[in-house]
C-alpha cells in the first residue's frame, strides 16, 4: 500500500457553508488546475441550509479519486473544533492552499507557479497573490482587497494585523 502522506504534493481545502451559488465555480477552478503536482481537494461542507451538500455529492460521484468531502452534523462556525482548521489537520499534502467556498481560481497555472516557486525557495514557507473582488454574477467591483502592498510578508506584518 502506497503512503498517501508521501505522494500528494498539494491539499487543497475548501470550507464551505451555503455557497450553493459559487461551490461549483469554486471546485471547477481547482480541478481546471494543469499542474505536474499530485492533489487532494479536501470540502468541509458546515451544515449547510441550501443545496451546497447536494451539488457537493454530485461532484463527489463525478470525482471520487480527486474530491472527499466532510459532512458536518453540526455546524462548526462557532464550535471548538472549526470547518478551516479541521480540513488542515486532515490535509496529507506537503503543503495546503484555502479555497473559500464563495471563491474561485482564474489562473490554470496557480498551484504548478506557487509549488515550483516554493520547491525552488526553501527559505520561503508560503506565497500569496493579489485578488480581484467580483459580486455575485463575477463582475469585476470597484473594491480593493485589504492586503500586504509589499513585495515579501513578514511576520511583522502579521503581528500588525496586515495579512497576505
Amino acid at each position: 500500500m502506497v503512503d498517501k502522506k508521501n505522494v500528494i504534493m498539494v491539499s487543497v481545502i475548501i470550507p464551505t457553508y451555503n455557497h450553493e451559488k459559487y461551490i461549483e465555480q469554486a471546485i471547477d477552478s481547482v480541478l481546471m488546475q494543469k499542474t505536474q503536482y499530485s492533489m487532494e481537494i479536501l470540502v468541509g461542507e458546515d451544515k449547510s441550509t441550501d443545496n451546497t451538500k447536494k451539488i457537493l455529492q454530485e461532484y463527489e460521484k463525478k470525482h471520487p479519486d480527486k474530491i472527499t468531502v466532510y459532512y458536518r452534523e453540526c455546524n462548526l462556525s462557532n464550535a471548538i473544533l472549526e470547518n478551516a482548521p479541521d480540513l488542515r489537520r486532515r490535509a496529507l499534502g506537503k503543503y495546503i492552499i484555502t479555497l473559500e467556498g464563495d471563491d474561485f481560481w482564474t489562473d490554470v497555472n496557480k498551484i504548478e507557479t506557487q509549488v515550483k516557486f516554493l520547491e525552488e525557495h526553501p527559505e520561503y514557507v508560503a506565497v500569496s497573490h493579489l485578488c480581484n473582488v467580483v459580486d455575485e454574477n463575477s463582475q469585476l467591483i470597484n473594491e480593493d482587497y485589504p492586503s500586504c502592498k509589499q513585495e515579501e510578508y513578514t511576520l511583522n506584518h502579521y503581528l500588525d494585523g496586515i495579512y497576505p
